[in-house]
């Protein structure tokens, strides 16, 4: 899915849809907001995986209007692919892994990334 970053033919789907993204919002009539947020789940547990406690367990809410959401669940502002990337980067050194038989570091979740673009008109 990462692939390996900084050598584009060896990239995965995850850097090249964060590229993606960011040409595709690239319009001078409007103007965009990227966050991202990064969670896991573990053992029927989520966690914020961007947060200062990543450790600390996050309950799940439902908005009648919108839908399910996490509380409390981090967003950080976005302005480029890399600085996605690196999120995604720091979010996977706080997941949870273990060693298995067939992998020494193996996760031992799920996880999410969520990248949330809002757009607005530019006023003159």
């Amino acid at each position: 899915m990462c692939g390996e970053l900084g050598i584009q033919e060896l990239e995965g789907i995850m850097p090249r849809s964060f590229r993606d993204i960011f040409l595709s919002i690239s319009q001078e009539d409007r103007q965009f907001t990227v966050r991202v947020s990064y969670l896991e789940i573990y053992n029927e547990e989520i966690r914020d995986l961007l947060s200062s406690d990543p450790k600390h367990r996050l309950l799940i809410g439902e908005n009648p209007k919108t839908g399910f959401y996490v509380k409390d669940l981090s967003q950080h502002p976005a302005t480029n692919p890399d600085e996605i990337a690196s999120l995604l980067y720091a979010g996977m050194k706080n997941r949870t892994t273990a060693a298995t038989n067939m992998n020494e570091v193996s996760s031992r979740s799920h996880s999410l990334l969520q990248i949330s673009v809002e757009q607005f008109i530019k006023e003159d």
